[in-house]
Formats: structure tokens, C-alpha cells, sequence
């Protein structure tokens, strides 16, 4: 993938651990640590992100960040290059948007890049012999009413709504030790599902729990 004139550098800065978090959270009660100036929804042109703070440190070298992952519904796969530096990829990003997607709508909305450098960065810790499988990743705000309604546990201002959340199966690695890897991280939520076969990743305050 070439850095073309949709790459854009950013200025980086550490993210410190929030302490005194509850261990489950009510999204919406604390305020998101990073978060894209510009969102979008279905039939609306996709415009180039502002400027964000990150949540890791200053990247100066022209290591790569890359992700692999497919969507568990759709089947969409995304495998290449996002990062290269402090060069960022407009056009990966768009296209790990769209596969990120509210699928019940059709709608798009930017995810969060710190969520995506999170994900990238557990990934690297694990290996991308198998991509890691997307359960849910954007949440129209209509879409997450009714998964609310199915199950009360889904937060009624969920961080999924504003593109700040992932639910990941992973591939070679079972859940329990991708749930240690991302703890480590200190960069925001994860939640533990065993039973579901999933983790939660949020960037969001630093907590986690088990659900």
C-alpha cells in the first residue's frame, strides 16, 4: 500500500490508567479518552479524520501496525497495512470502517483509531497466523434499542454507538489469554465473556471485567 495524499501524520500523546473505575461499567458515564472529530452515518460522504489524542506512545520509526480481521457475519476480511510511522493510511481506515459496520443498517461510522491501534497492537502480541474474528464492532443507536431489548445487560449508551468499541473472537489464542494481553495494554475497557467466546475492547476509562 503506497502512503499516498490520504495518509496524514498525527501528533501522539500517552493516555494515563484512570483509577477508581467501577469494574463493570453504565456506558456514557465517563467521558471517551480519544475519539475521531468526524463521523459519519450510511448515504453520507466519508470525510478525512481530525486529528485525535492517542493512547500509546509517540510512533517515530517506520514500523508497520497491521491488522487482520474478519467479520463474523459478513465474512469480509481486511489483511495489510494501516501504519507505517507516524504515517497513517486514510484509505485502510475507511476500509476497516466499512467492514466495522452496523450490518443490520448498512451504516458506517469512523472508528476510533485508538481502537484500532489497540486491536493492532494485542494482534502483534499473538501472531497473524488466524484473523481475528469481528462480532460487533459500530451499533446504530437504533440497532443497539433493540439488542437492548433482547438483553438488558447491553448498555444504553454503549461505547459501540460512537465507533469506541469491539467484540473479538480470537484465533489462535484462546479468550482468557487475549483478555491478559489487552489488560496490559492500559488503554481502556475489557470485558471477558468465556461463556460467548468473545472479548470486549473499548477505549473508553481503564476497567475490565467478566461477563
Amino acid at each position: 500500500m503506497k502512503a499516498a495524499a490520504g495518509c496524514a501524520a498525527y501528533g501522539l500523546a500517552a493516555t494515563p490508567a484512570m483509577a477508581g473505575m467501577r469494574p463493570i461499567y453504565e456506558a456514557g458515564e465517563a467521558k471517551p479518552l480519544s475519539g475521531w472529530g468526524a463521523r459519519v452515518e450510511a448515504n453520507q460522504p466519508i470525510q478525512p479524520p481530525q486529528p485525535v489524542r492517542r493512547i500509546f506512545e509517540p510512533i517515530t520509526d517506520e514500523v508497520e501496525q497491521r491488522l487482520f480481521i474478519k467479520v463474523q457475519r459478513t465474512g469480509e476480511v481486511f489483511n495489510d497495512v494501516f501504519r507505517q510511522g507516524p504515517l497513517v493510511y486514510q484509505d485502510a481506515l475507511v476500509e476497516i470502517d466499512h467492514l466495522m459496520r452496523d450490518w443490520r443498517r448498512d451504516e458506517v461510522k469512523h472508528m476510533d483509531e485508538g481502537l484500532i491501534e489497540l486491536l493492532a497492537s494485542v494482534q502483534a502480541e499473538i501472531g497473524y497466523d488466524e484473523p481475528l474474528t469481528i462480532v460487533s464492532g459500530y451499533r446504530s443507536p437504533e440497532t443497539n434499542k433493540m439488542l437492548r431489548r433482547r438483553n438488558r445487560k447491553v448498555a444504553k449508551n454503549s461505547f459501540h454507538m460512537k465507533g469506541m468499541a469491539v467484540d473479538v473472537r480470537p484465533g489462535d489464542v484462546s479468550t482468557r489469554t487475549f483478555s491478559k494481553l489487552s489488560r496490559k495494554m492500559h488503554a481502556g475497557g475489557v470485558g471477558y465473556y468465556p461463556r460467548n467466546g468473545f472479548v470486549h475492547l473499548d477505549t473508553g476509562p481503564v476497567r475490565s471485567w467478566r461477563g
